[in-house]
């Protein structure tokens, strides 16, 4: 891929991005918003191919987009029982941080 397909490449998912937020797609909102400095061409390509086809560009980008944010959700089992446990400690600790508390009311009564 050359460096003005490239360029074209970032300026179309930064237009996707916009264009999720709702937000304005013009020239100087896609320069701003994208990470790397884009030619001016480069720029107006992309908003014109946008612009004559954006649901085609937007389903392309959406899977791409959702393949890189898959999360890995932990066992709720397995998480369940650590919060027990951590519960269970800490209702010690609060039950003997009580009886130094009552020890120490009564040295000081």
């Amino acid at each position: 891929m050359s460096n003005i397909e490239q360029a074209i490449q970032s300026a179309l998912n930064t237009i996707c991005e916009l264009h999720q937020q709702n937000k304005n797609i013009s020239v100087a909102s896609v320069k701003n918003h994208n990470p790397l400095p884009l030619p001016l061409p480069a720029i107006t390509r992309a908003i014109t191919a946008f612009k004559e086809n954006p649901q085609s560009y937007l389903d392309t980008w959406q899977e791409n987009h959702q393949s890189d944010t898959v999360v890995e959700i932990p066992p709720v089992n397995n998480t369940n029982k650590a919060l027990e446990q951590r519960v269970s400690q800490l209702e010690q600790q609060v039950a003997e941080l009580q009886k130094v508390l009552a020890q120490l009311q009564n040295k000081a009564s």
